[in-house]
């Protein structure tokens, strides 16, 4: 059975642009909820940013939502199940109503009485932000994608390199294999080009030495270490993500391009890791004794070039 997704505050706050990729119907109850948040004194800027940010895309995406207008009959709806007239009430009341006279809708909610109220009450089939396909079915962004071409579909990339066709967003990288998965090449979508990425060799005169990327994750992750503001690299152990990052820092930094390296860590203990009590010393001192200083002494060869 087909539904439409009917969304309260809390579901199109934390759904932001995705929840844009397919139809859905709000309450006119949801967009002054919005508005108050975004003046509200008792929200954190978190939530108010999300509802700025809801308020532009909904202006952007204007004809792809349907509202369901707060009206006499909505008010009927909520006085013949005996509830108060709450903001929650009078969203699920506007999807009874839509549901009743309109097309069948699914809600999505992730606050509890909501959920509980849309079910139990309303007897509207009802589920949270994490259980519909909409999010499911979301690729998680990694920074990179990897593409296996047969010979035909590579011939029409390298003709068609000015056309997104494989949905990148900016600065997003591809990975292109053969069918016997040979990497053969990696490019970077600039906005207007997949472009090529150059095998960047780093030197650093701290580290002393140079350092060439091993792979096509490591030659993706220098190249966005150079041309962004903000990389975050992830990996297994010994894939190299300390080694790469502290390289092209200190090159950056060697070549000008900055004056200092911040390094900010999580002073909490792990799970499970042994406490040897506390630690004597200023708060760097007692940085280099906890794990972040293990690993700098480990990459820049003693603790005296750290403290330096």
């Amino acid at each position: 059975m087909e539904y439409t997704l009917f969304l309260d505050t809390n579901a199109l706050l934390s759904l932001g642009e995705n929840a844009f990729k397919e139809k859905f119907i709000i309450a006119q109850k949801t967009l002054e909820e919005i508005e108050n948040i975004k003046v509200s004194n008792s929200k954190d800027g978190e939530v108010k940013y999300k509802a700025r940010q809801i308020s532009r895309l909904l202006d952007k995406h204007d004809g792809e939502y349907d509202v369901v207008l707060y009206s006499p009959k909505i008010k009927e709806i909520i006085d013949s199940y005996f509830l108060s007239e709450t903001p929650d009430n009078i969203i699920l009341a506007s999807a009874y109503y839509y549901n009743s006279n309109v097309s069948e809708v699914l809600v999505c909610s992730d606050d509890l009485n909501c959920k509980f109220i849309s079910r139990n009450i309303f007897g509207l089939p009802t589920k949270g932000v994490s259980d519909i396909n909409l999010v499911k079915n979301l690729d998680e962004y990694l920074g990179y994608k990897e593409l296996t071409l047969s010979d035909e579909e590579m011939s029409y990339f390298y003709c068609h390199t000015n056309e997104n066709i494989y949905d990148c967003i900016l600065n997003e990288y591809l990975i292109i294999k053969k069918s016997d998965g040979e990497v053969v090449d990696y490019r970077k979508w600039d906005g207007f080009e997949y472009k090529a990425v150059c095998e960047k060799t780093v030197r650093s005169t701290i580290f002393g030495d140079k350092i060439r990327p091993k792979d096509s994750y490591q030659a993706c992750a220098i190249d966005s270490i150079f041309s962004n503001t903000m990389t975050a690299i992830t990996g297994h152990a010994g894939s190299g993500k300390s080694l790469i990052s502290l390289i092209s820092m200190m090159s950056l930094i060697e070549n000008g391009e900055y004056d200092r390296v911040i390094i900010m860590f999580n002073p909490n203990k792990a799970k499970g890791a042994a406490d040897m009590g506390f630690y004597c010393g200023n708060a760097t001192e007692k940085a280099l004794q906890n794990s972040i200083g293990s690993m700098l002494t480990t990459k820049f060869g003693d603790r005296f070039a750290v403290e330096m």
